[in-house]
């Protein structure tokens, strides 16, 4: 069978290994063994109906359809597999932003960043569909018009990258000076000056802005959630 195999290297960089031709594990008492129907690209979340089981069939039946934790979370019928594992990886993390931490109302306008990716796009439908107004940035012109074809489509798709100053002017127009309710990011940047978050982008590939930027366009009692673990 083929196998893919997640390896940290001597760097501590996850890297994945491709094998062509493995045989299969013995099936002990306490084994299961899933196929992978659909797998997100975001990582370490799939869907899979169980193949075999060595442990009692009445637990775990042969062939029951599972998403992410085989015991606890069954895959509906009426849902694909590519639909599962979608909703299960980008989708509860985008439901978790939104639903839990932000705790956004209709009404009230959010700021998504990074729009254009698999979040950002659940992110957008969301909000749209609980009556929020939606602003996004997009890293060129591409994403853009990516995110403008969304129905329903943000009210406003701001594109940053080498004019940073860019994402607060627009926030401030949008919200006539006031700011917005929310902010859902993909990371910060750690650079202050102009130049080094060009290059950032360069080495990213998708804009992050600055704490500082992301601050002013933050409204009085708004609520930020931030991707960024280390954030000070």
């Amino acid at each position: 069978m083929r196998s893919v195999y997640a390896v940290i290297d001597e760097d501590g960089a996850l890297k994945y290994q491709i094998e062509e031709n493995v045989d299969l594990p013995p099936m002990t008492e306490h084994s299961v063994m899933i196929q992978v129907r659909a797998c997100a690209l975001s990582p370490y979340v799939h869907t899979q109906i169980l193949q075999d089981v060595g442990l009692s069939h009445s637990r775990l039946p042969v062939g029951r359809e599972v998403a992410g934790i085989v015991t606890q979370v069954l895959k509906p019928e009426k849902v694909s597999f590519t639909e599962a594992a979608c909703a299960v990886s980008d989708g509860v993390k985008a439901y978790t932003a939104l639903h839990y931490l932000a705790r956004i109302c209709a009404g009230e306008i959010v700021l998504i960043i990074n729009g254009a990716d698999a979040t950002g796009t659940v992110m957008i439908q969301l909000a749209l569909h609980w009556g929020a107004k939606v602003l996004t940035t997009a890293s060129n012109e591409e994403e853009r018009t990516y995110l403008e074809g969304l129905r329903p489509s943000p009210s406003k798709v701001i594109v940053v990258g080498e004019k940073a100053s860019s994402l607060v002017k627009s926030c401030l127009e949008e919200t006539g000076g006031l700011g917005v309710d929310y902010i859902i990011d993909n990371g910060v940047s750690q650079f202050e000056s102009e130049e080094d978050q060009i290059l950032a982008l360069a080495v990213t590939s998708q804009y992050q802005p600055h704490k500082h930027e992301l601050l002013s366009c933050l409204g009085m009692g708004g609520r930020w959630v931030t991707c960024q673990p280390d954030l000070q």
